[in-house]
Parts: structure tokens; sequence; C-alpha cells
């Protein structure tokens, strides 16, 4: 039992830092890039959920990056909250730390919102072949209508092979005998 409690342990930490790392950015707190040669670096996503949270209105563009490091993967594009008036958004998806605000170039786009009926949906699958693995990736949003705030989900887990890894090391630590002590007489 005690091992089992130990390998649990173990597999708990090996996801721990990452979970510890979350970004979490408002745009409250300073104006995203208008620049798809400059977005705004979010850093690095570790494994868990990442929000942004943003304003757009009048065809303001909001840019941003980050990287996903080995051994996870972008499992998610979710968009769980927006306000405004006119309920429709934009979101561009390309790989690398640059975007192209004239569309070439990108991944996939998709058009989000109450009106669209996918909130709360995974945009990821509409957009590009999901997961996406470790690299940098560019995020392009954009309004054209009046003021509207949204909040962005991106969730980030473990490479499947990194957790069966992971799951194997647990499993092999758990079951494996312990030498026994000679008793001597």
């Amino acid at each position: 039992m005690r091992r089992l409690a130990i390998a649990v342990a173990v597999s708990l930490l090996a996801f721990a830092p990452g979970l510890a790392h979350a970004v979490v950015y408002n745009e409250t707190s300073g104006d995203l890039s208008n620049n798809g040669n400059a977005p705004t670096n979010l850093g690095i996503f570790g494994a868990g959920t990442h929000q942004v949270i943003s304003s757009s209105t009048n065809s303001d563009i909001d840019n941003y990056t980050f990287t996903i490091p080995a051994g996870l993967t972008l499992a998610e594009i979710k968009p769980t909250a927006y306000t405004g008036d006119d309920e429709t958004s934009f979101l561009g998806f390309q790989a690398g730390n640059t975007i192209d605000n004239s569309g070439a170039g990108l991944m996939g786009w998709q058009h989000f919102g109450p009106v669209q009926g996918n909130m709360n949906t995974n945009l990821l699958p509409f957009i590009a072949s999901s997961p996406i693995g470790p690299g940098s990736y560019s995020v392009w949003t954009q309004q054209a209508g009046g003021l509207t705030s949204y909040t962005i989900d991106f969730v980030v887990t473990p490479e499947p092979g990194s957790a069966v890894t992971i799951g194997l090391v647990a499993f092999a630590f758990t079951t494996a005998r312990r030498p026994r002590r000679l008793i001597r007489r």
C-alpha cells in the first residue's frame, strides 16, 4: 500500500510543475499587441488551463503567442465567457511566434460567440487537427463591431505517450518485489 501511495505521489509530481505555472492574461493589465509581427508573448503553457481575457471593438486586433513544451499538447481552445452587443468574434490560429493578420498562413480560423452557439465548445477540431504538439503558436482575435469582452481557455495536457510512460513507471514501481531479508536463527 505504501508503494502505491509513493507511485501516485511521483506521478502527480511529474505534472505539478506545469499546473503551477498556468498563465492567465487579462487585458485590463495591458493591451494585447495589434502587430502580427510582434504579438504579446504569454510564455510557456504548462499542463493545465490558461485563460486569456480580452476586449475588442471597432476592428481592434489582439495578437498573442505562447509555447507548448515537449511532452505536452494543446488539447482545447474554448471560449468560456462573452459579453457585448455584437455576438460574433473571430479567432485565427497559426504555427510560429508571429501571425499574418491578412489570413495567409493560418492553420485555421473560427467565428465564435453566442450567435454561433459554440460557447464552451472546443474550437480546435474546427481550426486544426488536434491535439497540437509542442511548439510556438500565435492567436489573432478580433471584433469588428461594438465593445466585446471574451474569455478563451487554452487547455494543455500531457502527450499520450508521456502519460503512458509515467503510468507504466508507477505500475512497475508498485508491483516490483521487494528483496526479502534472510533471517538467521
